[in-house]
């Protein structure tokens, strides 16, 4: 049976654990990774964030975005399935008027989410797509990282 260029693509796309990940960043709450030759900060949120204040989150996204730029990535990759925190509509505001503008500062090509599996941390991170500044960024959201970094390839 012929293989489809579908399955040919998918078949060469290589799953992050291939390539060399850096650890710069661990917490309770996540850790951070670069893949230098994807200029890819890969960001894994962990279950420890549905104890998480507002405070604590505020610094973690603040730590993400300065890992972004310190190592010039262009792509950001966020594994988002264990994060159970719920963002208000304070700190939405806040994710829409600093964050993402810094994200677009930074360089930022594309920004790939695997979805949370709790549900209101689902609600939180879709209502945060239909802020202003999020149209501004290229963000997907997905349920693999074999999608996922199929997009991010593209």
């Amino acid at each position: 049976m012929p293989i489809s260029n579908d399955q040919v693509q998918i078949n060469n796309i290589r799953t992050l654990s291939t390539y060399v990940m850096e650890k710069l960043y661990e917490s309770e709450f996540v850790s951070h990774f670069v893949v230098k030759e994807e200029s890819l900060l890969k960001s894994i949120w962990k279950g420890g964030t549905t104890t998480m204040n507002a405070d604590q989150f505020t610094a973690e996204c603040k730590e993400q975005i300065h890992l972004f730029a310190a190592n010039n990535a262009s792509k950001l990759y966020s594994d988002s399935r264990n994060f159970n925190y719920p963002i208000s509509p304070e700190q939405q505001a806040w994710l829409d008027n600093e964050l993402l503008p810094q994200l677009i500062t930074a360089g930022i090509a594309k920004w790939a989410l695997i979805y949370p599996e709790e549900f209101i941390a689902q609600l939180s991170v879709n209502q945060l797509l239909e802020e202003e500044n999020s149209q501004s960024v290229n963000i997907r959201f997905f349920s693999s990282e074999t999608e996922a970094l199929q997009w991010l390839h593209q």
